[in-house]
């Protein structure tokens, strides 16, 4: 045999028992847990801490209230509504929020200032569309694909917040993803 081939095994021979002999203490941990504190004397006091995803890591499903999401965003349109109404002259213009079938209900004092509401809907707030009406209430709701929209963004922000806070305890390699229409995995 060559002599740099022999060098070579040699080397190679006292990297692996130096790495054995650094990670003695955590094989040792692993093979006796309840007897980690009774490793021989030859071995390094201090064992490496395992991370949770070498622990056997955690694994949660996550839902995210997408309804209360679209109904905060029709509360935040009313209220644009009625202050904007106010400053085009139309006093008294009160909106609700029809929590069970995601409708804006847009109450005007009178015909007049319900034909100016609908004007402003058609121009201004074209993010909303008509339902219907009865008397001086006009009801409204999310146009379809800014709705979706909506849930899409507030899925969005809830993975990127929680990654945020998962990278901020340094766990390696965290795998978020979508589950179905509103839950994070």
């Amino acid at each position: 045999m060559d002599r740099s081939l022999k060098l070579k095994f040699a080397f190679c021979i006292l990297i692996s028992l130096g790495a054995f002999y650094f990670l003695s203490p955590t094989i040792w941990t692993l093979a006796n847990p309840d007897s980690a504190d009774k490793a021989p004397g030859w071995m390094p006091k201090t064992a490496m801490k395992l991370g949770l995803d070498l622990q056997g890591g955690v694994h949660m499903v996550l839902g995210v209230d997408l309804d209360q999401v679209v109904v905060a965003q029709l509360e935040s349109y009313g209220a644009s509504l009625q202050k904007y109404a106010d400053s085009k002259g139309v006093k008294d213009v009160k909106t609700t929020v029809n929590k069970k079938t995601f409708e804006l209900e847009i109450s005007s004092p009178d015909s007049d200032a319900k034909n100016k509401i609908a004007s402003f809907v058609s121009t201004d707030f074209t993010i909303l569309e008509f339902v219907g009406d009865t008397g001086n209430i006009t009801v409204t709701r999310l146009k379809a694909d800014q709705e979706a929209y909506v849930r899409e963004k507030a899925l969005d922000q809830s993975m990127e917040t929680i990654r945020n806070r998962i990278d901020e305890f340094g766990v390696s390699e965290p795998v978020l993803s979508k589950k179905g229409d509103s839950q994070i995995l």
